[in-house]
């Protein structure tokens, strides 16, 4: 029985952009985008210069967004 192996001569160049060469990595990107703007959006609401909705106070409104909001785009 003889075994042959294959020697790799290299991975192929990345074609276009990096972060967007693989699946996953937008989502990283997107996220991490996310957090800024909501860090920016919840800071607005805490300090009262925009209003929560009415069903939600600024507290509940936080714990929801790191929930469902960035902790599914990480996820993803």
């Amino acid at each position: 029985m003889t075994l042959t192996t294959h020697r790799q001569t290299g991975a192929a160049p990345v074609q276009g952009w990096a972060p967007f060469a693989l699946g996953f990595r937008p989502f990283f990107l997107l996220s991490a985008l996310a957090a800024v703007l909501l860090m920016v959006l919840w800071t607005l609401l805490w300090h009262g210069v925009l209003a929560a909705p009415a069903h939600y106070n600024p507290v509940a409104w936080h714990a929801h967004e790191m929930l469902f909001g960035y902790a599914v785009a990480v996820i993803a």
